[in-house]
């Protein structure tokens, strides 16, 4: 029977107590394990997630590299995000309807405009949430009430000007880019390579945080140790020696649009309207601040006439009925025989056979340019004396050897205020070549862009040599520049240029909520 002392005994008995801790212990080591265990795999999913809204915004950027359609990106984002994210295992994260949109993003201020009639920028946004079907399943912590978790992730790639090398002055390659020794660099003046840049000593960048020269190129190791004050001095790897990869139009097809642009100029208009290969309005910006020039006191049609001996050209246009703009064709034996091609005019010069039939020659006395186009068939050699001053030259021919080469003693687009290093936008100039391109050391280059589809070779300067003002090449071979050149910019309207540009991942407009 059980008595009052049984009672006491058991209130007092402490037999158990241990084993009722443990209980409570377990349940809460449970709990405490389901918060880790479960918050760990959001972790994961949303790192997964966020490494596919990159790859998938990427993949975007790329689209609009290569000129796809909204669709067509959409459809390629789609498919990056689900190939690591398997619908089977993560549900449904991305409906392109709503989860992949564009915008244009201004490269200077990152501020977004998603009415752009232009766009450059993808932005993809990805989830697993309760509205979505697919939220993240808590395994343990449902014993505590929660059952899943939501995550999203998102991200925007940008296809459009590089980072930090901004500017369009410089040396621009898909080839190596060598520079040997003793240059300088100025601030605002890119050094770029596909492939890498090699700078074995003692050439100076300028490090100005508010006036920088940038050295880049996609793997810094192919710097061999150089991007560094030590060898080279005012070059830190990291700040203005950066690794990028740009992506540049095709070079034979921006050549070859621009020869077709100014043949058509005159008569139908440039037809060429694709911003990708060739901005728009480039033959109507040319000719706005180029007029129909006179020479020795002669209008340029009775010049033609005496120098060519006809009154029409070699297709027999009129020259009395010229209008600015306007194509002329010559005969090689007529480039000949004009000293100076009036400025404000297109020139289309077509060379027959082989050898020195092949070349047409300039010099102080033979093609002279200034305010004008040139476009032929021919190589072009600027012998002594050269003047080619705010003009375009543009060669197609296609050969092993240089199609352009220049001797001492040669200005080219030399358009700059006299006495200083800043250029005339207006009167920049431009030598546009299908084959390789090759410089001496007295060939002065100022307030010019060299477009080559082959390799340029600029030799070694010397304390005597005009800097390098306004300068550019871009070159889709390699380039070589000797010793002792001085390079600085002098912020030339550059708009006839094959601008490098890059996919790179950035801040989303409005981050989404988790």
């Amino acid at each position: 029977m059980f008595t009052r002392n049984d009672l006491k005994h058991f209130v007092r008995n402490e037999g158990g107590a241990g084993t009722t801790l443990s209980l409570f212990l377990f349940v809460c080591l449970v709990c405490l394990l389901g918060i880790m265990v479960d918050a760990t795999n959001g972790w994961r999913n949303r790192t997964y997630m966020t490494a596919s809204a990159d790859m998938g915004a990427h993949a975007g950027a790329v689209g609009i590299a290569n000129g796809l359609t909204d669709q067509q990106i959409k459809d390629e984002v789609e498919r990056i995000v689900e190939a690591n994210l398997p619908v089977p295992l993560f549900g449904n994260t991305i409906d392109t309807a709503t989860d992949v949109t564009f915008a244009y993003r201004d490269p200077e201020t990152g501020a977004y405009d998603a009415t752009a009639t232009t766009y450059n920028t993808v932005i993809v946004d990805i989830q697993q949430t309760a509205a979505r079907g697919n939220p993240v399943s808590a395994l343990m912590t449902q014993f505590i009430g929660t059952s899943f978790y939501q995550v999203r992730a998102g991200s925007a790639a940008t296809y459009d000007k590089a980072g930090l090398c901004t500017a369009s002055e410089g040396v621009f390659a898909e080839g190596e880019v060598t520079m040997t020794t003793q240059h300088t660099v100025g601030g605002q003046i890119c050094i770029h390579s596909n492939e890498a840049v090699w700078l074995p000593q003692q050439n100076t960048f300028s490090k100005d945080a508010n006036n920088l020269s940038v050295v880049s190129m996609p793997d810094l190791a192919d710097c061999k140790s150089k991007c560094n004050e030590s060898a080279n001095p005012g070059l830190i790897e990291g700040y203005n020696a950066v690794e990028l990869n740009m992506v540049f139009p095709a070079f034979d097809t921006f050549i070859q649009n621009t020869y077709t642009c100014f043949e058509s100029g005159g008569y139908s208009g440039c037809a060429i309207v694709d911003p990708n290969t060739l901005p728009q309005k480039t033959y109507d910006k040319f000719f706005s601040t180029r007029p129909l020039g006179m020479v020795e006191g002669k209008t340029a049609a009775d010049y033609l006439a005496e120098k060519t001996g006809r009154l029409t050209d070699a297709d027999g246009r009129l020259y009395s009925l010229l209008d600015k703009g306007d194509l002329v064709s010559l005969s090689r034996d007529d480039f000949l025989a004009i000293p100076e091609l009036p400025g404000g005019l297109v020139y289309e010069v077509t060379c027959s056979g082989n050898g020195t039939k092949a070349r047409l020659p300039f010099s102080g006395t033979v093609g002279v340019m200034k305010d004008s186009a040139l476009l032929t068939n021919c190589a072009v050699d600027f012998e002594d004396g050269t003047e080619i001053v705010s003009s375009l030259v543009v060669t197609d021919r296609i050969a092993s050897n240089a199609t352009v080469s220049a001797t001492n003693n040669v200005t080219i687009g030399d358009g700059r205020t006299p006495g200083s290093a800043v250029c005339k936008p207006e009167e920049r100039s431009y030598i546009m070549a299908m084959s390789k391109a090759g410089f001496p050391a007295a060939t002065g280059m100022s307030n010019v862009t060299f477009v080559v589809d082959d390799d340029v070779d600029v030799a070694s300067g010397t304390s005597l040599v005009t800097p390098l003002d306004g300068f550019a090449i871009y070159a889709s071979g390699r380039v070589h520049m000797a010793a002792q050149r001085t390079m600085s910019a002098c912020a030339a309207d550059d708009y006839l240029s094959p601008f490098g540009q890059v996919i790179r991942i950035v801040m989303p407009p409005k981050p989404p909520a988790t």
